[in-house]
């Protein structure tokens, strides 16, 4: 049983995660709020020197949380790099020539490298002016004299620098939030012969030699595991490497269930924490310092593996959590596991306060706190004897809590839930444990003894072949995968009161919060069922807005007819789409044959380029349009869609038709779009660019 007392961090976490949370749903920010804090600061040393009664110790507790509360709010605020009076799209012209830092690993392909620029200097004529600020730069490469672009180089650049456009299609992933929130505002495409790197190695020494460590690493891994799936496998298990991997080991991964094992975060980190304070528990000193040097020992080789991977944020934090979970494992019963949690999170949210809204962060937080709960309940239902088999429960245990923590935020987020996903844990932590055991070891030995890496290497291989048999099996079972769950912010507030009831189950072993955990699964069903009821009522008309292509979507209750182009593939379709479509509950999809003479079904009727919904028409305007010179009577139709880039006149348009409204959508020159613009202003058409405003949506 946990006791409000025994956790102090945690009580003053709360009201810290509500600041952060309310500063970027309320955006008030003043410089001047900053006097407030140490007004607060005063009182609270003031309450700490008075001698309350008990009944008024509660006027502390609420200066304290009202301080904590405050300074997330604008500590969150001021975090944001916009406010700063040097940022750099300040300096800003058409053109700007930046000189900055990369900030992060470049990935990439043949054609542009993606990096993270740390601005510097702006120029401006012929000076150079500090700023700060990030921006997300895709460098073209040249087909020949490739250059090669790594952490800390110093880059200049010369180009259009435009603010992170938001998303054009209904409900389609947020990326400029996603950006937001690791404080990136612009992004530019700069061309081949407008950028060069002005310095190399720039980056702490560090952190070079971690780049040089892993790239060593990584040549060794490929030499003994000389199949693709198994180097991309081991790559990205051990050393955080995702270029190797392929859609199809992702998807694979994915839909068993088991894909956060190939992203290096809080679960290898705890893995190798936990093997090493093992490893050093054989080894017993009487002496009082021997807990505190394993305490450092651990600490060394969870660093040194943060680092070897890349320090990415992701394994940072986990590096910082377990720092702090070991510390109080050191000082036993003093400090207790959630306040040691507590203050890992206190730390990484005052460097970084947008980690909060960081889905690695929730994970690995989140399924942290569900081992802490489930892990002894789950444990005690069957202890077996052989301590081989124990072994490999525990970790099957590990995994089973972990999930059972993050799974709404996995169906809230990816939008499908693996059906399996517990089948699979029951193998793939014991797996993964192995797989970093080996690999780790491999790289140790290589050096030393080609002769037994090579025995490690083939065990190595054959451990990764049968896990991703497994998981291919997995895969291809019968509904594995429930895919289109579309939850709402207060649908997954629910799924976590029913988990919450269930731990309280757990540690006050009281049946009554059963009652709590069916009282939130009757709501969750209750909302299932307006949503249903909703949808089926439903019929809009979506034009989405896609590169050089044309998709048209006529939703009549759960089903989807779909006009798109000849050539378009179904991945850039579905990317497009796939979101709106589940978000409204599709259930049907038919595609629309333009090829056939007439399509007819439900309120649809389609016949050649025209296209009427229910009583919405709409026509199509592309190449092979042909226009009468002197039509009988126009057409009345609410909106013609220009596709194709006809070579057509706006004013014969009007003369052959009679419409609201004249949209464009992206798979027209963008030239010819801007032609059109003009001549829709002097005549006083109205028209609606779906290359610059989104998607055209008609719900009715």
């Amino acid at each position: 049983m946990v006791y409000w007392r025994e956790i102090p961090l945690v009580r003053l976490f709360l009201p810290f995660l509500f600041g952060i949370y309310l500063s970027e749903a309320i955006p008030f920010y003043q410089r001047e709020l900053l006097w407030i804090l140490p007004f607060f600061l005063a009182s609270l040393y003031w309450l700490s020197i008075a001698q309350l009664d008990f009944g008024e110790r509660w006027k502390s507790g609420l200066f304290s949380s009202l301080f904590f509360f405050l300074f997330a709010y604008l500590l969150t605020a001021h975090y944001d790099e916009r406010r700063t009076s040097n940022y750099f799209t300040h300096f800003l012209e058409k053109e700007t020539v930046l000189i900055g830092q990369v900030a992060n690993y470049p990935h990439g392909n043949d054609a542009f490298i993606k990096i993270k620029l740390r601005v510097q200097h702006v120029q401006k004529e012929d000076d150079l002016l500090d700023c700060t600020g990030n921006v997300l730069v895709y460098l073209k490469q040249a087909t020949t004299n490739k250059q090669s672009v790594h952490y800390g180089d110093k880059i200049i650049l010369k180009g259009a620098i435009n603010p992170v456009p938001p998303p054009k299609n209904p409900d389609a992933f947020d990326y400029r939030n996603y950006l937001h929130y690791q404080n990136i505002h612009h992004q530019g495409f700069i061309d081949t012969s407008h950028w060069s790197i002005v310095a190399k190695g720039q980056a702490p020494l560090l952190l070079q030699k971690a780049y040089y460590w892993q790239s060593h690493f990584l040549q060794v891994l490929q030499t003994y595991l000389t199949t693709p799936t198994t180097f991309a496998i081991a790559s990205a298990m051990t050393l955080g490497h995702k270029d190797a991997m392929t859609d199809t080991i992702k998807n694979a991964y994915s839909e068993s269930g088991a894909i956060h094992v190939l992203a290096v975060s809080g679960l290898h980190v705890g893995i190798l924490s936990e093997v090493v304070l093992l490893i050093l528990g054989l080894f017993s000193f009487r002496s009082p310092y021997w807990p505190w040097t394993k305490y450092v020992l651990s600490l060394f080789v969870i660093w040194c593996f943060a680092l070897l991977v890349g320090a990415t944020d992701s394994v940072l934090r986990a590096a910082l959590m377990f720092s702090f979970l070991n510390f109080g494992r050191v000082l036993r019963r003093d400090i207790h596991p959630f306040n040691s949690l507590a203050g890992a999170a206190f730390f990484i949210l005052i460097v970084n306060p947008y980690a909060l809204f960081q889905i690695g962060f929730q994970f690995s937080f989140l399924a942290v706190v569900g081992i802490f709960f489930f892990y002894k309940n789950i444990y005690a239902c069957w202890s077996p004897a052989a301590k081989l088999l124990n072994f490999f429960w525990q970790l099957t245990v590990v995994g089973i809590s972990a999930q059972l923590m993050v799974a709404p935020l996995v169906v809230y987020y990816f939008h499908q839930f693996p059906i399996y996903s517990l089948l699979t844990g029951l193998f793939v932590v014991p797996f993964a444990t192995g797989i970093l055991y080996l690999s780790v070891s491999l790289l140790a030995v290589h050096t030393f003894s080609t002769t037994l890496a090579a025995y490690l290497g083939t065990c190595l291989f054959y451990l990764i072949d049968t896990q991703n048999k497994l998981i291919f099996f997995i895969q291809q079972l019968p509904f594995h995968l429930q895919e289109g769950i579309w939850l709402q912010p207060y649908e997954l507030a629910f799924l976590y009161l029913a988990v919450f009831a269930l731990l309280l189950m757990f540690l006050t072993k009281r049946l009554v919060w059963i009652q709590g955990i069916a009282a939130c699964l009757c709501i969750l069903l209750g909302t299932n069922i307006y949503k249903k009821t909703m949808s089926v009522q439903q019929q809009k008309v979506v034009v989405y807005d896609i590169s050089k292509e044309t998709v048209i979507d006529f939703i009549a209750g759960t089903s989807v007819y779909t006009w798109s182009s000849d050539s378009i593939a179904l991945k850039k379709i579905n990317y497009a789409t796939q979101n709106h479509r589940w978000a409204v509950g599709m259930q049907h999809q038919y595609a629309i044959n333009k090829e056939g003479a007439v399509f007819e079904a439900a309120s649809l009727f389609r016949q050649a380029n025209y296209l009427q919904f229910d009583d919405y028409r709409m026509v199509l305007i592309d190449k092979k349009t042909k226009l009468a010179n002197k039509p009988p009577k126009p057409l009345y139709c609410q909106a013609l869609l220009l596709i194709d880039s006809p070579t057509i006149a706006i004013k014969d348009l009007s003369k052959n038709y009679n419409f609201e409204l004249l949209l464009f959508d992206q798979s027209n020159s963008r030239k010819l779009v801007n032609k059109w613009k003009v001549t829709c202003k002097k005549e006083g058409i109205p028209y609606y660019d779906i290359g610059e405003q989104g998607a055209y949506v008609v719900d009715f």
